[in-house]
């Protein structure tokens, strides 16, 4: 007799709900967030661009309990009610809705761990190109509009021109020449540097031609180009250089004013900006937001150069 209700109890024992059940019951990998094939950050490039500024995904961060949070929960109630069905043909409702009672929170934590969704990666494949400017900081004022310029001369010494044939690899006596060609007025001292004589990134004619189109009061060497959102977002919205590609358009322009040149000069060949320089002249890279679309009706024009972006700090480049 004494056997035989030893035999039942170890039955029993045997026969209860246990976590080790359960765990091989679950999916190895489980998607807690769906994200829809129209859904995407197109909205939110104000907020990209704060990340841009910061150099970091921490708001990003910040957002995703808010954004995603009730979806988990969702969908993890929803696969602990198919573990529950799973379990209902060897026990009664009473002892699984005890067990999950009781053990609701390892559950939980064990369906979270397996959860392999990708949210913001899917958000961001999701969303168009994003377009950025880079553009050139200076110690000195940008250029006036050509009409200002022009009435003193355009000078190089002492002047934002000075940066532009740096950056640009120009000859400054070139660029007088060209300037003298269109019967532009100059001011001052144009040195002959030959050694860049053959190696500009853009040429002569174009520049003038930005110069003389240029309505600004005040403007800066800017470059348009574009980057895959999944692409920034993969370099961690924190970029220290920026290969802007041979055709890749550039002018004079100031975002404030929402007015520049014409934004048609080309590069002739790569440029690589290191943007890890604070020391002006520098660079500052932004997210348009649109002042390009105000300021010009072919704005998909200007952008339609692929970028390569670098995060050296993860050694990962993306193009």
């Amino acid at each position: 007799m004494a056997k035989c209700v030893a035999l039942r109890i170890y039955s029993d024992m045997e026969n209860k709900i246990t976590m080790e059940k359960l765990l091989g019951m679950m999916d190895e990998k489980y998607y807690l967030t769906y994200i829809n094939y129209d859904d995407n950050f197109n909205s939110y490039i104000d907020l990209l661009n704060e990340c841009l500024e910061k150099g970091n995904c921490d708001l990003l961060n910040e957002n995703y309990h808010e954004w995603f949070y009730d979806c988990e929960w969702q969908s993890a109630t929803d696969i602990i009610n198919e573990l529950k069905e799973g379990l209902k043909e060897e026990y009664s409702e009473e002892e699984i809705e005890k067990f999950f009672d009781e053990h609701e929170d390892e559950i939980r934590d064990t369906i979270f761990s397996r959860d392999c969704s990708t949210p913001y990666k899917d958000l961001f494949s999701n969303t168009s190109d994003i377009f950025l400017r880079v553009e050139l900081s200076s110690r000195y004022d940008g250029l006036a509009s050509h009409e200002q310029e022009i009435e003193e001369g355009y000078s190089w010494q002492g002047s934002y021109l000075r940066d532009i044939t740096r950056v640009l690899n120009l000859n400054p006596f070139k660029v007088k020449r060209h300037l003298q060609r269109a019967n532009i007025k100059i001011n001052g001292l144009f040195p002959d540097k030959r050694e860049r004589n053959g190696n500009e990134y853009v040429s002569y004619p174009d520049l003038i031609n930005e110069f003389v189109n240029n309505e600004c009061n005040e403007s800066y060497l800017t470059f348009a180009c574009k980057v895959s959102a999944l692409e920034l977002y993969n370099s961690n919205f924190d970029i220290s250089n920026i290969i802007l590609k041979k055709g890749c358009r550039c002018g004079l322009f100031f975002e404030a004013y929402g007015q520049g040149s014409l934004i048609i000069m080309e590069l002739l060949k790569d440029l690589e900006i290191d943007l890890t320089q604070t020391q002006k002249p520098c660079f500052e890279l932004t997210l348009d937001t649109g002042s390009y679309g105000l300021a010009y009706n072919y704005c998909d024009e200007i952008f339609e150069s692929h970028a390569t972006i670098i995060n050296k700090n993860i050694n990962r480049q993306t193009t």
